[in-house]
This record gives structure tokens, sequence and C-alpha cells, in this order.
């Protein structure tokens, strides 16, 4: 898909650095240099993945948790073991003003969305983080994916409700945090539709859960999603 003239404009004031994400080794394009593709690609490849959440070191269709996920969640397409370069990007994405290393994410995503797809919807920031943070890092990924050639972008999804950060927080507690924070504010835009989460991280994969659980009860056919990184094991784990 074409670049509109002023993100042609802006590109030309301030280009996009051309380093791959992982090992910052100088590249003709976006997303990851030869080498690191290669590495992350025979890691996939030798540890196993699941086929219904992504987790790593999981062999066959569906670990432990997700065999018992809705039948509406048809898959979690994950790219990268959340480890070591991998994580250094993605905190860095997020948390260190790096907004422009999506267009780089988004290359590297483009091959993994899943079959099928209609629609591709960010998981909502409450508008305190979203200020506190300055974008929404799912929602920009999205953004870069339609414009890499992907389906279109709804911000179908509202965080009605701050919650705490849930990092280091068991699956039971992320779900208790999560109860009644997420609502669907354009139905009309999902019904019938398969759509597809956009997120950085899956760990637990209660975020998943609950935006499912809301996009279904608005009519939409399918979910799935699509993240840049998950851990190694079953989600039971973690």
């Amino acid at each position: 898909m074409p670049s509109s003239p002023i993100n042609l404009f802006l590109e030309a004031l301030f280009p996009t650095p051309r380093n791959c994400l992982l090992c910052q080794a100088p590249i003709a394009g976006f997303g990851l240099c030869e080498a690191c593709h290669k590495l992350y690609e025979e890691k996939r490849q030798g540890n196993g993945q699941c086929l219904r959440c992504g987790s790593f070191g999981v062999r066959g269709q569906a670990c432990d948790v997700c065999r018992h996920w809705p039948q509406y969640i048809h898959r979690v397409s994950a790219l990268w073991p959340y480890e070591k370069e991998v994580r250094a990007a993605i905190l860095a994405y997020k948390y260190q003003g790096k907004p422009w290393m999506a267009t780089g994410f988004a290359q590297a995503c483009l091959p993994f969305i899943p079959p099928g797809v209609d629609l591709l919807v960010p998981v909502p920031l409450h508008a305190s983080r979203l200020r506190e943070r300055g974008y929404n890092q799912s929602l920009l990924l999205a953004k870069a994916l339609h414009a890499a050639g992907g389906p279109p972008v709804s911000d179908a999804l509202r965080r009605i409700k701050a919650t705490p950060h849930q990092v280091g927080l068991s699956k039971r507690a992320r779900l208790h945090n999560l109860d009644g924070a997420i609502r669907v504010q354009r139905p009309e835009a999902v019904a019938g539709r398969h759509v597809c989460l956009i997120d950085d991280v899956i760990t637990t994969g209660s975020t998943i859960e609950h935006c499912g659980r809301a996009l279904h009860r608005a009519g939409a056919s399918a979910v799935s999603a699509l993240v840049l990184a998950a851990g190694y094991g079953s989600l039971a784990g973690r």
C-alpha cells in the first residue's frame, strides 16, 4: 500500500533508522538483519511452538491451558520467544520513546497474520496509561501493518478502567484486574468479521481472553491474535 504524501514528507524529514531491531546492525530496509532472522527462525523451528496460543517449547496443536479456551479464539501467532534481544527491543519500543520501531516490527509480522483475518484491532490502553507513555504501541503496530499491506485497522476496543501493571502477577490476578476493564465501543465494526487482536507480548493469555470475549459478544465471527513475542512453556506456568 503506498504511503500518504504526509507520511513520505515526514519520512524525508525524520527518516526511520535502518538498523536491525535486535542487534542494531545496519540494514537496507526495516526489521531484522539476516543473521538475527536466521537465528530466531531456527529457534522457532527447533523449540516447537503451540499452534493455539503461540507459546514456545510446546509440541502439538494446543497446550494444557489454551485447549480450554473458547472455540471462538482461533489462534495466536507469536513471532519470537520473549528473551534477551527480543525482550530488550520490545521494552525499548514501549517505554523508551521509540515509536518508529513499529515500522520494522510490522515488516517482520506481516507474514504471520493469521489466514482469513478481516480486521486488525489493537489491544487498548487506558487514557491514563496513554498519557504516561505517549502512544499505544499496539495501535502503532496495527497501523504499520495496514500500511505494509495488511487488513484495515479499527479501534473497536476501549479500556474503560485503569488497571495495575500486570508484570509478575498470576493469571488469576490478571483476570481479576481485567474484569470490566475492556468493552467494545464499535460493535458494528466487528460484527460478522474475523478479528485479529494486535499486542506486543502474550504471557498468561488473560488479555487475549478478555478482549476475545468482548469481541465475541459484540458479534465477531472469530478472534485471532498476532503478538511480537511469547514465553517458553505452557501458559499455565506464568
